[in-house]
Order: C-alpha cells, then sequence, then structure tokens
C-alpha cells in the first residue's frame, strides 16, 4: 500500500500542477479572447456608421484565432480534469485500503 502511495503521490502533483497552469492559461486566453472580440465589434460598428474601419479581415483572423485556442486549452483543461478525478479516485481509495488494512492488523 505504501508504494502504491509512493507511485500515485506523484502523478497526483504533476495532474495538479499542469490543471493549476491550464487554469492561469484559460485566463490568459479568455482575455485575449475578449479583447479581440471588442476590437471586431468596435470595427463593425465603425463600418455600420461609414467610416473605414480598416483590415476588417485581419480582426476576424485575429478573433477567430483567439477563439480557437480558447478552445484548446479548454480541451486540455477537460482532459486534465479527467485525469485529476482518476488519479484522486484511485490515491482516495489506496488511503482508504490503508486505513483499513492499518485498523484491522491494530486489533488484531
Amino acid at each position: 500500500m505504501v508504494r502504491l502511495l509512493e507511485q500515485l503521490r506523484p502523478q497526483l502533483e504533476i495532474a495538479e500542477s499542469e490543471r493549476d497552469k491550464l487554469y492561469s492559461k484559460l485566463g490568459r486566453v479568455v482575455a485575449q479572447a475578449e479583447e479581440s472580440g471588442k476590437v471586431l465589434r468596435s470595427a463593425l460598428e465603425s463600418t455600420k456608421a461609414g467610416e473605414a474601419p480598416g483590415d476588417i479581415s485581419n480582426l476576424f483572423a485575429k478573433n477567430l484565432a483567439g477563439l480557437e485556442e480558447l478552445e484548446n486549452v479548454a480541451e486540455n483543461l477537460t482532459s486534465n480534469v479527467l485525469w485529476v478525478r482518476a488519479t484522486w479516485e484511485q490515491y482516495a481509495q489506496t488511503v482508504l485500503e490503508a486505513q483499513k488494512l492499518r485498523d484491522e492488523l491494530q486489533r488484531g
């Protein structure tokens, strides 16, 4: 049991560390996607008002790239959450089994 816990703990720590990195990246990517969306919306509104907004095609491309990156981070985060969950459940189950075994040995 001890060996199994020693093997599972680093896996859990790695998965949790990766999760934290992905959540940080998610925050940055969301902010970038929102900003590119605001810039695009402003350019479209300027066009409606009869102003020449510049290169709208480039603004659409930047917004789409930001949304694609957001999708990629969300997919990676979803996979990571499943990994953390599976590793955590295995770790928690092993802890419970170890405690049960210890209690049985103490009784007798």
